[in-house]
C-alpha cells in the first residue's frame, strides 16, 4: 500500500493506474 501511495504522489498522471496496477499486484500477492 505504501508503494502504491508513493507512486500516486510521485506520478499523479494518467499513467498512475498502469503503474499502480503492477505494483499492487505483487504486493497484494
Amino acid at each position: 500500500v505504501c508503494r502504491g501511495t508513493a507512486v500516486m504522489l510521485v506520478s499523479p498522471t494518467d499513467g498512475t493506474d498502469e503503474i499502480a496496477n503492477p505494483f499492487l499486484q505483487p504486493d497484494g500477492s
